[in-house]
């Protein structure tokens, strides 16, 4: 009976531990997101400007720059100059969050975009090393087309 006692006062420590790393963990990705949600935004208007990788690459980690400059990521970028600039950007959600001591923290956003001639979802992963926040993944979803007035004209 003493050992179930003790079996049982020992799970319920280890849920309480759980709780506890559950709601600081949820606090840590909260003040992060509120944190570098506008970074987020704000590279993607900077990039959406002239597409061009040298105007954010002191914001971009290595990897970014190195999948950038392949022949695949040249051609994603050839296609993100057909969608003009970014005009808004909305609905910003972390979906992913990880955090390490020794390895900074990495988070996954997804946000909705509107650029000149598409509408499109945006997924960045931002990558935080010794209080420094670098873009380290980028990737656009197109949803739609806008149309220009001339389309609709008779």
């Amino acid at each position: 009976m003493k050992l179930i006692k003790n079996i049982l006062l020992g799970l319920g420590s280890l849920f309480v531990l759980l709780v506890v790393i559950a709601i600081y963990t949820h606090g840590q990705s909260s003040e992060f997101k509120d944190k570098n949600t506008q970074f987020a935004k704000d590279f993607t208007h900077d990039f959406s400007q002239q597409w061009d990788v040298s105007t954010v690459s002191n914001i971009t980690t290595n990897n970014f720059l190195s999948k950038i400059s392949t022949p695949t990521g040249q051609h994603a970028l050839s296609m993100f100059r057909t969608f003009g600039k970014l005009t808004d950007a909305n609905d910003v959600e972390l979906i992913k969050y990880i955090s390490n001591v020794n390895v900074g923290a990495t988070a996954t956003f997804k946000f909705k975009a509107t650029f000149e001639k598409v509408k499109a979802v945006i997924t960045i992963v931002l990558k935080e090393k010794n209080n420094e926040i670098k873009v380290h993944g980028f990737h656009i979803t197109p949803i739609s087309t806008i149309s220009s007035p001339k389309e609709f004209q008779a």
